[in-house]
């Protein structure tokens, strides 16, 4: 970013982005269990990746303001569409099972883990746009504020990690309450139990929130490291 900040910077992190949000998409409907802190948690297979996509937005609001955010996730939500429909075409061809003496337990289980359910892409979608346009929104007023009022203090250290901890988590937080709160229902509505559908919520939105705070130290770094490279702030 130093030093390609005008030319290769902006590609490589939204290729980056759009690459962690297919895979969040292909692996959002398969639900996991995870330990935390003691407690079992049902959630969706994609849970622990997606506040890696947030800070990843977080990167390019950083130094390319809202505008360029905006955009980012105009193009990772055309690149999954576009993955969903390749997946969907391969999976409409007729499979070569006979010819190549495969059993029909490959063609099921390849239709498992690949072919997305409708209900729980669209749920992606809808949910990956609200949430990523909020987090957005929500980085860039504070950027602004804070480069505004504190412009002198922003090159320090301390205020750095004090002001980047502020606004990358209430920005993520917000995403990642928002992207729970629109998936889960929209995606495992009459799929599952109604009584297990609030424990999945809040299991999927406490994984999240716990890798937003663990992932904090990296975007420090992230921040401290490009102290000095041009910010666009709209």
């Amino acid at each position: 970013m130093k030093k390609y900040r005008n030319t290769f910077g902006y590609p490589a992190l939204v290729a980056l982005y759009a690459t962690y949000i297919v895979v969040c998409n292909l692996l959002s409907s398969r639900l996991v269990v995870y330990d935390v802190l003691g407690h079992v948690v049902v959630t969706a297979g994609a849970t622990v990746m997606v506040p890696f996509g947030a800070q990843i937005v977080d990167m390019i609001n950083e130094v390319y303001g809202r505008r360029a955010t905006y955009m980012a996730i105009a193009i990772t939500l055309v690149a999954s569409i576009v993955a969903s429909i390749m997946v969907w075409h391969v999976a409409e061809e007729t499979p070569a099972l006979d010819a190549m003496g495969v059993s029909q337990v490959y063609e099921e289980a390849w239709r498992y883990f690949m072919v997305p359910v409708p209900r729980i892409v669209f749920a992606s979608y809808l949910a990956f746009f609200v949430a990523e346009t909020i987090d957005a929104k929500v980085f860039a007023d504070l950027k602004r504020y804070f480069y505004t009022k504190y412009r002198e203090a922003y090159r320090d250290l301390k205020a750095i990690t004090m002001f980047v901890l502020v606004r990358s988590v209430a920005s993520d937080l917000v995403n990642m309450v928002a992207d729970s709160a629109i998936f889960f229902p929209v995606a495992f509505a009459f799929t599952i139990p109604w009584e297990a559908l609030p424990d999945v919520l809040l299991g999927g939105t406490l994984v999240k929130v716990l890798v937003v705070v663990i992932t904090q130290p990296f975007f420090i770094a992230y921040r401290v490291l490009i102290r000095d490279v041009e910010r666009t702030i709209d």
